[in-house]
């Protein structure tokens, strides 16, 4: 599953009650941050510096994925990282994710409606077709802390983009949350992942918190 289809599930799991959402500025920023690590770990796109190129520009053939490569090859400038990730996670990209949805739908996760009114306004209405996924994701999350164990690099930078967005509680108990924080720490600085798949975590975190400033700004 990817890191963007995880996350979404888990935002879900926050909502759990209701049957429609919004997808909030924050969500939709780690959305993109999440598009943009499942990209630079199919070898996609790089982060050179502060800058994000193309390194590989052949389709995909996941949509939403193709969706940002193509904003990002087709662009006239090599651009930072910040200002794509708050570029690409504007309003006028939240149709975009219907393409998660319709992933999700496709692998018999959910069905959904997207319901539009005075024409700008945009939610989702859900259902599980397959209530037992994000039980699933949640238990591999938690295993993570209670065996100490080193996760898959898809399943560490999504924790990175949950914590970052105040989504960790949702799917860390509290009895774990103190270890789980310093164990994140950890796995940070000594785990055994590539160098620049860490990096890269560390920049979309900065990232996210630079398209936070961004929008606190925009509306003081």
């Amino acid at each position: 599953m990817l890191i963007c289809e995880s996350y979404l599930l888990i935002y879900l799991e926050r909502w759990k009650d209701r049957d429609t959402i919004t997808i909030t500025n924050p969500a939709g920023v780690c959305l993109v941050g999440a598009g943009i690590m499942d990209l630079i770990l199919r070898g996609k796109l790089m982060i050179e510096g502060k800058k994000l190129t193309t390194h590989d520009t052949s389709r995909t053939g996941i949509a939403f994925l193709d969706e940002i490569l193509t904003m990002i090859k087709d662009s006239k400038k090599i651009r930072k990282l910040n200002r794509w990730v708050i570029g690409i996670s504007g309003y006028h990209s939240l149709q975009r994710y219907n393409l998660i949805f319709q992933s999700l739908e496709r692998q018999g996760i959910i069905k959904f409606q997207q319901i539009v009114s005075g024409r700008i306004f945009i939610k989702w209405k859900y259902e599980f077709t397959n209530p037992e996924v994000i039980p699933s994701l949640l238990e591999r999350i938690e295993k993570i802390f209670i065996e100490t164990i080193d996760p898959e690099i898809e399943l560490f930078c999504l924790l990175n983009l949950l914590r970052i967005s105040r989504l960790f509680k949702i799917s860390v108990s509290e009895e774990y949350r103190k270890t789980a924080k310093f164990r994140m720490e950890q796995l940070l600085q000594a785990g055994d992942y590539d160098h620049k798949h860490l990096e890269m975590i560390v920049k979309i975190k900065k990232a996210y918190r630079a398209a936070e400033r961004n929008r606190y700004q925009s509306i003081v």
